[in-house]
């Protein structure tokens, strides 16, 4: 399954996770795309508030950038650098490095548009 999201005006695509929260994620998606804002974090990630939860599986994980994590069952996670702590997966962007991430993401706020 893939996602397509839209930052700044470039295309990128993510492979989902194979978790109930991903699923939700796509479905929800195949009905309309979705923008949400996202907000940097720590220096090493940028988290927004879906507009609706998605069934949370968390478990401790070590993130890699270009990970996609959904944090409280509510806000969207995508991360530049490596991070420890309870998510649930729902992807990870393809062929993309954190630098080039972090590049493309800048400084503060940022709008996603995801759609499936």
């Amino acid at each position: 399954m893939k996602l397509r999201i839209s930052v700044n005006g470039t295309e990128l695509t993510a492979t989902l996770a194979e978790t109930a929260a991903a699923k939700e994620l796509a479905e929800k998606l195949k009905a309309e795309p979705v923008t949400v804002t996202l907000d940097e974090y720590g220096g090493f990630e940028k988290v927004g508030e879906l507009p609706w939860r998605l069934t949370q599986t968390d478990e401790s994980i070590v993130t890699e950038a270009g990970d996609i994590m959904l944090y409280q069952g509510s806000q969207m996670t995508i991360f530049y650098d490596s991070n420890t702590w309870s998510y649930t997966r729902l992807g990870s962007i393809d062929d993309i490095t954190g630098e080039e991430l972090a590049d493309l993401f800048g400084d503060g706020s940022i709008t996603v548009t995801l759609s499936y």
